[in-house]
């Protein structure tokens, strides 16, 4: 059994980079792949972001994509490091749920249901080059252990890798920060003590804050504020009330409303996000009554 965990783990990457390529090698999709192309070719010929780019989702994002173009002076190029990116995060999650389930072959079914969910990336978007750096931050962030200087190098570690994910999708930062936020409660149920949970909250915002920071002080030198604004905020902004200005209803009363409309017409997507969600809140409510 573990020769054959560790063949699979070795072979799912391979294979999700490979179909990735091969289904990117026949797309024709002018908004996904055209938007991001048009994005990575700008930078690499020198053009200044957000003031002569339309970046909508993340400087990061675009700086890989524009990396790959500059190798390959093509759009199959963009999608290899994207691919490479998503094949990363799979086995990021895989990591993860071995250090909280502590079991290789749970955490193994948890990396085929991810690959049978979602089995390749369909399109050079900023979700899959996200997602990597999304992931380990939250690897990183799991485990206290005694040694103070392992636990800083995480806890920094863990921010500024929330961050890259920020900046590789902008719209991520509400997640990530309200994951910091919490992740100190969950800590109190380790055996760190106070003290030590309270340090390592505040190294991992000082990460946090050290890539955005960065981010920032490039735009407010370079005279790019405005520019950014207008992108990542006014016209966001308007593409909510123009496309959601019929979404009255609670959040989490508009998702029930969808898994139970999946349900209906046999969706197996919805099953499978009904079915993580359950898990889940299992998860949570075995975490909070139990020490381990």
């Amino acid at each position: 059994m573990e020769r054959y965990s560790r063949l699979f783990l070795i072979a799912t990457p391979l294979v999700v980079i490979f179909f990735s390529l091969w289904q990117g090698a026949y797309d024709i999709d002018p908004h996904h792949w055209g938007l991001m192309l048009s994005n990575a070719k700008d930078l690499y010929e020198g053009l200044v972001p957000y003031k002569d780019i339309f970046i909508q989702y993340g400087i990061l994002t675009t700086i890989l994509q524009a990396l790959a173009f500059g190798i390959g002076k093509n759009m199959l190029s963009i999608i290899v490091v994207t691919s490479i990116c998503y094949a990363i995060g799979i086995l990021l999650v895989y990591a993860i749920a071995l250090q909280v389930l502590k079991s290789k072959t749970t955490a193994l079914y948890v990396l085929i249901t991810l690959v049978l969910f979602h089995p390749l990336a369909m399109y050079p978007w900023s979700n899959y080059i996200a997602f990597p750096f999304l992931m380990y931050g939250v690897y990183l962030s799991l485990g206290i252990s005694s040694n103070k200087g392992a636990n800083c190098l995480r806890s920094v570690g863990s921010g500024v890798f929330l961050g890259l994910a920020v900046l590789s999708r902008e719209g991520l930062a509400p997640a990530a920060a309200l994951y910091i936020l919490i992740s100190p409660f969950f800590d109190l149920r380790s055996e760190a003590g106070k003290r030590n949970i309270v340090i390592n909250f505040a190294y991992t915002c000082c990460g946090f804050a050290l890539p955005l920071g960065i981010f920032f002080i490039y735009l407010f030198n370079g005279g790019l504020i405005e520019y950014w604004i207008k992108l990542a905020i006014t016209l966001p902004g308007i593409y909510a009330q123009e496309s959601f200005s019929s979404l009255k209803t609670f959040i989490f009363q508009a998702v029930f409303k969808e898994i139970y409309r999946g349900y209906r017409h046999a969706d197996i997507r919805w099953v499978l996000v009904s079915l993580m969600i359950v898990a889940n809140l299992y998860i949570l409510i075995a975490f909070s009554i139990k020490r381990k």
